[in-house]
């Protein structure tokens, strides 16, 4: 998606390695003397060309690039031209300007020296039911829909996990989902798990397998993952004072789990209720010598007994299934509550909880959550997401997130895999915002933007104020302004209406910050140009906007521009394709933004793929009127609702 996209599909399914803009704009838009003003020469024949070191003027003064990078800009552009003469304005378009090297988003690459912080201070790639083929209910659970995630960069793949016939199976419970196999996954996460990067694979399991079947989990990861498969030497009593890094877990897989399951408990309760009953439906002797075995009371008092037991197990179950790695109530959670894991017969035969590195645990107030010494793990669902951030002070819950990894997760609605806004929850510090990678939504491209950064490995350093709550966060923004030239290849979308033309025209949204996207103005917060509508095909086909906006920026960590081509049919905006940048990685000066396709795929035909001419300039004006902070630090967070949350 965005900068991470490499290969060009068209409607007829022929394929391109690279993206090509054919130099063809809009006869009434003269790009070269637009890109190369103040910097081409003119001939008395009316000739326009640039000489070398103008070339490399402009490179350092318009695009800012480095010295070196201008020079060579420059070499590239004068190769196989005699010395001492000059390059066409075309020639210099086409090699410097519309090209994918000229994309907005920067080269990254690793920095293995900010690797070495705790892993609660990264965000993590994180994806949610990675196994699902399509929908919540009715698709299909494969190895395909795990590659495509890992191979795309996600770092964290959700397996929910229960008893199958021939062993433990991952499929969405309560569902028509059809199942796979548990090992065919964790065969499938070791085979890809590394491919788009070495750093740490996070397996995270909603475990609803029951005892046996837990020690075949842990026998088939331990197996299939073999040396990659890192835990702590002492297993399941670790008290995780400090999280590992990323560095330090290279090539390693871990695996992210609740150490207690409701499922023992019940089996635990069912136990129970079977010995009454079986004891009830003996004689009156049988029933009299069983409750005197254990007590003096009579056949009555050992019912309400039973009854007691029953509430008493779902009462451990509510408070101790899930609670945190040390601080149980003590007197409630007695080990002998629980199947452990382990078989103590053979010490060979360890469970899942005995592999487990990360502890996902419930907690009832942020106030209990400070008292814990262990670092642990918690999921949120978006919906409990807003009622938290409505509910507490931002600088409470990045406390929490500076500390421990929490997750987010797409509410129970979205049954079509269609995906929720990270922003708030990116806001305050979520190291694993989990979304739904199957999707071709805008949230998505926003996600692969972001961890485009660093190199594409798939953990994103947290800004300092997210790390550190004693660090104010950025209240005063800086102004971004994007100036929309034209496009060019626009006639891939000629038949996105029916009978004429697209009416055409670009909208500029921002994703990742709440403060940075509500502080857009306009429909569905987002920057839109004029509609341009002319021919279907040929050089009119071609838009011409040339209009500019000013985008204002607080948190550059946080933020990513997402440009959408869109087509006005009546009263509303139907998607045509997309960009995403994130504002990090953004390169000023004149840049070619490619159109991507849902899929990620450079939108193209036989003839050019599709781009849209912009400049982008961080200016600093004294007049400016700065908005006012739209977030308090010692207040609640409030993010606003999109009407078109869900629509491309």
């Amino acid at each position: 998606m965005g900068a991470c996209a490499s290969v060009c599909v068209s409607a007829s399914g022929t394929r391109r390695e690279h993206w090509d803009g054919k130099f063809v704009f809009n006869p009434k838009f003269d790009a070269g003397a637009v890109v190369f003003d103040g910097y081409y020469d003119t001939d008395g024949e009316g000739k326009r060309s640039l000489t070398r070191d103008a070339i490399r003027r402009w490179a350092m003064e318009v695009q800012g690039e480095s010295e070196g990078d201008a020079e060579a800009l420059a070499e590239r552009a004068l190769e196989s031209v005699a010395p001492g003469t000059t390059v066409s304005l075309k020639r210099a378009m086409k090699l410097a300007v519309v090209t994918a090297s000229n994309f907005p988003m920067m080269h990254t690459e690793v920095d293995d020296e900010e690797m070495k912080d705790e892993m609660s201070q990264y965000f993590i790639n994180s994806s949610h039911n990675t196994y699902l083929m399509g929908d919540q209910l009715f698709s299909r659970s494969g190895t395909q829909a795990i590659k495509r995630a890992l191979v795309s960069g996600c770092r964290v793949i959700e397996l929910d996990v229960y008893d199958g016939r021939n062993g433990p199976i991952v499929t969405h419970g309560g569902t028509a989902v059809r199942p796979m196999l548990f090992e065919d996954a964790i065969k499938c996460v070791n085979t890809y798990g590394h491919v788009a990067s070495r750093y740490p694979v996070i397996v995270t399991l909603e475990n609803h397998a029951t005892r046996p079947q837990r020690l075949v989990m842990a026998r088939i990861m331990k197996e299939v993952f073999g040396e990659k498969l890192w835990y702590p030497a002492n297993g399941k009593d670790h008290v995780m004072s400090k999280w590992p890094s990323p560095f330090e877990l290279k090539d390693k897989v871990i695996i992210r789990d609740k150490m207690h399951h409701k499922q023992d408990v019940q089996g635990a309760l069912a136990k129970t209720i079977d010995t009454v009953k079986n004891a009830l439906s003996l004689g009156t002797k049988s029933k009299r010598s069983i409750v005197n075995e254990g007590s003096s009371t009579s056949p009555g008092h050992s019912l309400m007994e039973s009854s007691m037991t029953e509430s008493k197990f779902n009462r451990r179950k509510s408070e101790t299934s899930n609670s945190l790695p040390d601080s149980a109530p003590q007197g409630e959670a007695d080990s002998s509550d629980y199947d452990s894991d382990t078989d103590e017969s053979d010490p060979d035969k360890s469970g899942v909880a005995d592999i487990v590195t990360i502890q996902n645990a419930k907690f009832k107030s942020f106030k209990e959550a400070q008292t814990v010494s262990s670092k642990f793990s918690c999921s949120w669902s978006e919906n409990k997401v807003k009622k938290k951030l409505a509910s507490e002070k931002e600088k409470t819950i990045i406390e929490f997130t500076s500390r421990h990894l929490l997750r987010t997760y797409p509410g129970g609605q979205r049954v079509l895999s269609n995906n929720y806004d990270p922003s708030p929850a990116w806001s305050v510090g979520a190291s694993l915002v989990a979304l739904n990678f199957q999707a071709e939504d805008r949230y998505i491209w926003a996600n692969a933007a972001k961890f485009a950064m660093n190199g594409g490995c798939g953990y994103v350093k947290k800004p300092a104020y997210l790390r550190d709550p004693k660090i104010s966060r950025p209240i005063q923004p800086r102004i971004l302004r994007v100036h929309v030239y034209a496009g060019i290849g626009w006639d891939n979308f000629k038949d996105a209406d029916f009978l004429t033309a697209p009416d055409s025209l670009i909208k500029i949204s921002v994703y990742g910050c709440v403060a940075d996207r509500h502080a857009l103005v306009g429909p569905h917060k987002s920057k839109r140009t004029s509609i341009y509508h002319d021919q279907r095909t040929g050089p009119r086909a071609q838009p011409i906007w040339d209009e500019s906006f000013d985008i204002e920026i607080c948190e550059p960590e946080l933020s990513a521009l997402q440009f959408s081509a869109m087509d006005r049919d009546g009263s509303r905006d139907e998607f045509l394709a997309h960009y995403d940048v994130p504002v990090a990685g953004l390169r000023t000066g004149i840049r070619v933004v490619p159109m991507v396709a849902p899929n990620g795929s450079y939108v193209h035909d036989h003839k050019s793929c599709a781009g849209v001419l912009c400049r982008f300039t961080w200016i600093d004006d004294a007049d400016y009127v700065a908005r006012s902070p739209t977030i308090d630090p010692g207040a609640t967070v409030k993010p606003g609702a999109d009407s078109d949350d869900d629509v491309c």
